[in-house]
């Protein structure tokens, strides 16, 4: 299974080029810290059936996991940086797990963290991510890791300025599954 077929896909978009590469051992404490907050949500509200992917975007792009992983059986692993940041190549492969999904899929969540400065052209990738149905209703999410990020480029991705955080702020994007 490399989604989960019902219920709510959660991915993490996570910048671990050299540029951001100090900052990775954060990143994934900071994630691991939104778990069980996560975890409550899914209790909460048991239809949610909430997994997690973590995807490593660095020269190329790949998921940590091979499959999708329940969020009780979650935790992220060390993340190691290198290299550019292809967010092209990322957006691509978030392409390739979503095209299946329709309107009626549960909207996925995804949520970026990097400085937003891609190695890639990664517009037409982004353009292509834009052209799939259950899209629109994505909700994303972007987190810069400094002050010198690229806020434009996160923007694109996640739409909104308001979508667009600074990273100190991480440990709130749970707060979005209070309805």
């Amino acid at each position: 299974m490399i989604l989960q077929p019902k219920g709510l896909n959660l991915f993490f978009l996570i910048d671990c080029s050299d540029e951001t590469g100090r900052r990775i051992d954060e990143v994934i404490d900071a994630v691991n810290s939104v778990i069980p907050s996560l975890q409550e949500y899914n209790k909460r509200y048991s239809k949610m059936n909430m997994s997690v992917r973590v995807l490593r975007i660095s020269s190329g792009a790949s998921f940590t996991n091979p499959a999708a992983v329940h969020i009780n059986n979650f935790r992220a692993g060390r993340l190691f940086p290198g290299g550019g940041f292809d967010f092209g190549k990322g957006l691509d492969i978030i392409y390739q797990q979503l095209q299946g999904m329709g309107k009626e899929s549960v909207p996925p969540v995804m949520v970026l963290v990097s400085n937003g400065h891609p190695s890639d052209d990664y517009k037409a990738a982004l353009a292509k991510l834009k052209t799939l149905p259950i899209y629109k209703a994505t909700i994303r999410l972007a987190f810069a890791l400094d002050d010198k990020a690229d806020k434009k480029v996160l923007r694109e991705f996640a739409c909104t300025d308001t979508d667009v955080r600074d990273f100190k702020r991480f440990t709130d994007f749970p707060r979005l599954f209070e309805h």
